[in-house]
């Protein structure tokens, strides 16, 4: 509880804590995903930010995300951080899922997104129970300033030469550290 505490007062300015249906003091977030769109109630914490930027952190449990995660500049999204607890917080593509997605979409569709954080957490794909042609875990698209640091990406789905665990696109200065691609269909990481 403490800690808790201490995380809270810690992201007490332009902050959201999410929790899974399954997180341990999901009662003190202030977005609780309900274990079957979960893409929702994150996005909506996102949305929330000021057009300043902030952090959305996600606590330890298994996020089922049904449609893409988006960060974008028509939602004034620049300098969001989405900040997960390690490896123990997990968005995971349901069974039977069946339309290709960018899992997280970090998408500068006018303008350039700038100071975007994607950070500690694990995705998915779920490759043996879903249909869609492609997933690409984390995709940046005209973005600058940017770090993916400790994301671990696994069970990827790809077919026809799509399907990407980090896919970048128009992309300068970004850092990617302490990450893996692992076990994903068709390539781990393309750069274009």
């Amino acid at each position: 509880f403490d800690e808790f505490k201490k995380l809270k007062k810690d992201l007490a300015s332009a902050s959201f804590i999410v929790a899974a249906s399954d997180s341990q003091n999901k009662e003190r977030a202030d977005y609780v995903a309900d274990g079957i769109d979960d893409q929702v109630e994150i996005k909506a914490a996102i949305d929330a930010l000021p057009d300043a930027g902030g952090r959305v952190v996600l606590l330890e449990g298994t996020y089922y995300i049904n449609d893409q995660i988006l960060i974008s500049d028509l939602d004034n999204n620049n300098y969001v951080t989405l900040e997960g607890q390690g490896w123990g917080t997990i968005f995971k593509v349901p069974d039977g899922h069946s339309s290709t997605m960018r899992i997280i979409n970090v998408d500068g569709a006018a303008s350039p997104l700038t100071g975007i954080k994607i950070k500690n957490f694990r995705i998915d794909g779920n490759r043996a129970n879903v249909t869609g042609t492609f997933y690409i875990g984390v995709g940046l698209s005209n973005v600058v300033d940017s770090v993916i640091e400790g994301v671990y990406l696994a069970n990827g789905r790809g077919s026809g030469g799509d399907g990407y665990g980090y896919w970048l696109n128009k992309t300068t200065d970004i850092t990617i550290k302490d990450c893996v691609g692992k076990d994903w269909d068709y390539e781990p990481m393309e750069i274009r």
